[in-house]
């Protein structure tokens, strides 16, 4: 509850902010209106968004044990404009500061690999994402601290799902310390848009963000050569499939590799070298009805990297989500999907996970989502475990 004062207060504070500026920018225009240019709105220079999700977990069967639990994510984030303040074009500043509580559904109950909350994080008050992105003629350049997932290997059709592995494929996540949720690293970032329908992106980060226990807060960012440096390039084209949008990425990342100190005996020990693998990702909507307020969208996914580095080498997802069927709530939807983290371990194979959900909505701001997922073959422990069948009510609040 001190997380979720602390965040609102932060939340009105900008609200005072973004008034008095509305107000004065109102005076001023109110006293030139015999100018005939246009003033642009300095109050737009400031945008604010909080957002809380709770998870109400149970662990029907299998798994470790059963059992409940809850999770949540609150994050506050707020943006700055530098042209709309009148100072210079193309700037923008941004801050998300995040708090994250609960106990680990996947590590106390479910015993999965792939995770299957994706606001699992334990409890953590930090700073998720801090930088500044400057803009000029289709070219985009970002430095600071930066989510990956946010312009990297991100579907927005597996984004409506819950299971981790739906944002980043458990390739990437499981095989190098990406700087993704719950910890980023400081990194450069560009974009270039060849055309309306194509798009590169490339970036450059610290090759291992800061653990907590060392970086409470995520404000201790130590570059360091033993962590490496991670490298990723994506090519991201827009088509209109049947006359429906569709959207295909493909990209390949490169991390140097990484060394981290033994306690038991003091010494570096190499984590893995060079290390590497490709991506592909496609979304498209397939059909519409009533003016586009129906909606039938699929997703994919597929990951692999070399199996003489990685144990978890291949990764294949995929799924649909049905929306619009709702006269009262065009936002409500289901959603059916699959991921599944293939091993070259004989006595592992696979873990498989099927997911489930039904989102509904009240209003813009208020959301709840059931949601039932059945893990075949858990390999998140050393141990043999039995498939999990959990059960998640998501609780969702945007301002």
């Amino acid at each position: 509850m001190k997380i979720l004062a602390l965040l609102i207060l932060l939340s009105s504070l900008f609200s005072g902010i973004s008034a008095r500026t509305s107000a004065i920018n109102d005076s001023t225009s109110n006293s030139n209106s015999s100018v005939q240019h246009t003033i642009t709105p300095h109050y737009q220079a400031f945008t604010k968004d909080f957002s809380y999700l709770a998870d109400l977990c149970t662990n029907i069967s299998g798994g470790i044990k059963t059992g409940s639990n809850i999770m949540g994510m609150a994050n506050f984030m707020a943006g700055f404009n530098t042209e709309y303040a009148g100072l210079w074009k193309g700037g923008q500043f941004y801050i998300n500061a995040a708090a994250t509580h609960g106990k680990s559904l996947s590590g106390e109950f479910t015993g999965d690999y792939q995770v299957v909350s994706n606001i699992d994080a334990g409890d953590h008050i930090y700073l998720h994402e801090l930088w500044y992105r400057h803009s000029i003629s289709g070219f985009e350049v970002t430095i600071g601290l930066q989510d990956m997932n946010a312009e990297f290997v991100n579907s927005e059709n597996g984004s409506h799902f819950i299971n981790s592995s739906f944002g980043v494929p458990s390739v990437i996540s499981g095989n190098i310390p990406a700087p993704i949720f719950p910890l980023t690293a400081p990194g450069i970032s560009g974009k270039l848009s060849i055309s309306e329908s194509v798009i590169l992106k490339a970036a450059i980060w610290d090759g291992c963000p800061t653990a907590f226990d060392r970086n409470r807060n995520n404000l201790k960012w130590h570059l360091k050569r033993d962590d490496g440096t991670l490298l990723i390039a994506e090519i991201e084209t827009v088509s209109r499939l049947m006359k429906l949008p569709g959207n295909f990425k493909a990209g390949s990342y490169y991390h140097s590799g990484f060394a981290e100190l033994a306690t038991e005996t003091g010494n570096k020990t190499e984590v893995f070298k060079n290390n590497y693998g490709f991506y592909f990702l496609a979304d498209q909507t397939f059909w519409r009805a009533n003016a586009g307020e129906q909606e039938l969208a699929v997703f994919m996914q597929l990951a692999i990297s070399p199996a003489s580095v990685n144990s978890q080498h291949l990764y294949t997802g995929g799924g649909l989500n049905y929306s619009g069927f709702s006269r009262k709530q065009a936002s409500d939807a289901i959603g059916l999907a699959f991921a599944c983290a293939m091993f070259n371990q004989s006595n592992i194979g696979h873990e498989t996970t099927i997911e489930v959900y039904y989102k509904k909505c009240f209003g813009e701001h208020l959301f709840i989502q059931p949601d039932l997922q059945y893990v075949i073959n858990p390999v998140g422990t050393s141990g043999l475990l039995s498939n999990a069948l959990v059960g998640i009510l998501r609780c969702g609040l945007i301002l």
